[in-house]
């Protein structure tokens, strides 16, 4: 139960970020959507070899501890998010994200292979299913909401960088799990 919970927020993570992503690099930054696309790109490269590698990473030096490792940079890179402002950071930052954001998605299920017992395989698949199914609509109702406060609150445009402490909140949590 503690590993679902977990899981869910781990994924809230990044759909809680996946909607709202581009309305940061544009009014919360103020760059052209050709540009935030351009660093969209960036993840995704940062995100396919650092899968590889964190898979190479888990089998060599353990998935729990290598999970805790991706958690921390995945919570510091949300973390820096709140607070940058400034698109050339964002090029050094997205890649440390899209490395934390990886190994912590891509590993969660590697680790609860090795919790399932095997008379329940199939029943511990489809909660881990439904917790990501969960994920992807809850979240972005959260940082939604976020936004929404933030805009009363924060100046024009920076109330896009409340995802990132929507997402910090998250893996924090996540943690104690």
């Amino acid at each position: 139960q503690r590993f679902m919970f977990a899981a869910f927020l781990w994924e809230s993570t990044l759909a809680g970020l996946r909607p709202f992503i581009m309305l940061w690099f544009i009014y919360s930054l103020k760059v052209t959507s050709q540009t935030g696309a351009l660093l969209l790109g960036l993840v995704g490269v940062t995100y396919m070899v650092a899968g590889l590698a964190s898979g190479y990473l888990a089998d060599r030096f353990g998935r729990s501890a290598i999970m805790r490792i991706g958690l921390w940079i995945y919570l510091g890179g949300c973390l820096f998010g709140v607070f940058i402002t400034d698109v050339k950071w964002v090029f050094l930052f997205l890649p440390i994200f899209g490395l934390g954001g990886s190994i912590v998605l891509t590993l969660p299920y590697a680790i609860l292979i090795r919790l399932m017992p095997r008379q329940h395989i199939g029943q511990f698949t489809g909660m881990f299913s439904m917790m990501r199914g969960l994920a992807n609509i809850v979240a972005p109702l959260v940082a939604g909401a976020a936004i929404d406060i933030g805009g009363k609150i924060l100046p024009a445009g920076r109330q896009y960088a409340v995802i990132w402490a929507v997402s910090a909140l998250m893996i924090a949590v996540s943690l104690f799990f």
